[in-house]
């Protein structure tokens, strides 16, 4: 390598928003929203020694250079003093100058989401919700991991000294992706204080997530987190919180990576 790129790169940012909100009623608001963000970020010039006297030179393309449109609409409805009922839909598409490494240089995600608010009694606040989230294309890699099949034989595969770019690169065969193509959020809070100086807090959320899009194996996750908090005030300059949290998370998973041996 032979001074790497010239100076420091730089990234242009452009960005438009608009908001609109409309009072129907007293029970009923509506609102909608939108973002549209143009990045643009410059290349990286890789200046390298000449091979036999021919120019080695390369352009490496910006991965931060894309295009995102955000759009969003929103509406909570008033049902009566102690019930109000909220719903919401996210759409976000980002749009990437340089993926060739990935297989779609375009995601599309849709949010649609409800919860709803309830006060039954005077100290008492529930909170209930449900989110779904739809995503086309989520981010996946081309031909990044290895078979699990093949993988447990891996040092038998390869042989002494071997290419690595042959060997463990050239040998993978299946794309991944980190990100789920569908998931399922679930949130139940309650905040009772019906007593002076005493508030309880219990809490729940419960996510599903999986993806089979274009990816040569299935991912699933689930994710458990609950628990509960109570706060008391035994004098007027101190106040004692007690807590409990239990996490619980499983992924599913079958693919595998090579490793070097040096």
């Amino acid at each position: 390598l032979n001074g790497g790129s010239h100076g420091e790169l730089d990234v242009d940012y452009n960005a438009g928003m608009f908001n609109f909100n409309y009072l129907f009623s007293k029970a009923l608001f509506f609102t909608v929203g939108g973002r549209y963000q143009e990045i643009d970020g410059e290349d990286a010039e890789i200046d390298l020694r000449p091979v036999k006297g021919k120019s080695v030179d390369w352009e490496r393309e910006s991965d931060e250079s894309r295009n995102i449109l955000d759009l969003n609409a929103k509406v909570r409805y008033r049902i009566n003093s102690m019930m109000t009922l909220r719903g919401t839909y996210e759409f976000t598409q980002v749009d990437r100058d340089h993926a060739e490494f990935l297989v779609d240089e375009s995601t599309e995600t849709h949010k649609i989401g409800a919860n709803l608010s309830w006060n039954p009694m005077r100290g008492v606040r529930i909170k209930a919700g449900y989110m779904l989230t739809l995503v086309n294309d989520p981010y996946t890699y081309v031909e990044s991991v290895w078979p699990a099949d093949e993988g447990s034989n891996i040092v038998d595969q390869v042989p002494y000294k071997a290419p690595y770019g042959t060997y463990v690169y050239g040998k993978r065969k299946l794309n991944t992706s980190k990100d789920p193509d569908t998931v399922h959020d679930f949130n139940l809070k309650a905040n009772i204080n019906r007593i002076q100086g005493v508030n309880l807090g219990l809490y729940a959320r419960y996510k599903m997530q999986d993806n089979d899009d274009d990816i040569d194996y299935e991912f699933e996750e689930d994710i458990l987190n609950t628990g509960f908090d109570v706060s008391f005030a035994p004098t007027k300059d101190l106040l004692v919180t007690i807590g409990y949290n239990y996490f619980m998370r499983n992924t599913d998973s079958k693919f595998y990576i090579p490793f070097y041996h040096g």
